[in-house]
């Protein structure tokens, strides 16, 4: 490691300006770093004050004085080698921080695995049942939640014949007391798992992507929605799913059934 060079410089008060002009007598130095040891170094002025005086002016006097007897100064280079350096640390460590954040930020917490979460209990049973008003007095018991893991799958019902051997996908009712009107559930689509071609009729469906990655066709447009998506196939129009995903892949549906009647 280099050894630091130091400069001393001896500095005096200036000498009195011609009769006529004000000039400050303050002693000018450039400004000091003082954390790498530059310093100015002071004595105790003369006192060759000799006339008597009882005035204010005389208990001033008595103040001890200093007056600069050098200032020392660390030569331009070392600062600048070490600035350096010191960058190179700082840059280095922004550099890591960054980092540490953007993984910080993609780390999402598995909640739905965490069996001490205070509430999820009733996970365990897969469905959550409780006790709701059926009308303006009569109360009933019935499924108001599904645990992740929850619902039975199915092959879907309603599925032609000539179908069987094509579609490969499962339907899993949620929640289906008024289907007359209203109807919940999943499907769940393995790799490579897909949904032929269907007309809505009266019935509109909301759809959201609760894992996977699926292409959607509606009609003549195609596009792909993946995890947390959320899209509509309206009433009167025709749609098919198609699992793209390596994995498996599983849609949430609320059908509206519409009645003109």
């Amino acid at each position: 490691m280099a050894s630091k060079e130091i400069n001393s410089q001896s500095h005096t008060l200036p000498s009195p300006p011609p009769e006529g002009l004000r000039r400050s007598k303050r002693t000018k130095i450039a400004p000091l770093a003082y954390w790498r040891n530059e310093r100015i170094v002071y004595t105790r002025a003369r006192e060759g004050i000799s006339e008597s005086d009882n005035t204010l002016m005389r208990d001033i006097k008595k103040v001890p004085l200093q007056e600069i007897v050098e200032v020392i100064h660390v030569p331009e280079t070392s600062r600048n080698e070490n600035k350096g350096k010191t960058n190179k640390r700082s840059k280095a460590r922004v550099r890591l921080t960054t980092q540490e954040k953007k993984l910080h930020a993609n780390t999402s917490f598995d909640y739905e695995s965490d069996p001490e979460i205070d509430g999820t209990e009733w996970f365990k049973q897969k469905s959550l049942a409780s006790e709701i008003f059926e009308n303006d007095e009569t109360m009933t018991n019935k499924i108001i939640a599904w645990a992740p893991d929850g619902g039975n799958f199915e092959l879907p019902p309603d599925r032609d014949e000539g179908l069987l051997g094509a579609e490969n996908f499962k339907v899993a009712s949620l929640f289906d007391t008024d289907l007359n009107m209203l109807a919940a559930g999943l499907l769940d689509f393995p790799t490579e798992g897909f949904k032929s071609l269907r007309n809505t009729g009266e019935s509109l469906f909301i759809f959201h992507v609760a894992r996977g990655l699926i292409e959607v066709t509606l009609n003549s447009k195609r596009f792909v929605v993946t995890r947390g998506c959320s899209f509509e196939i309206p009433r009167y129009n025709i749609y098919s799913f198609k699992n793209l995903g390596h994995g498996s892949a599983r849609l949430f549906f609320v059908q509206c059934q519409f009645n003109e009647n």
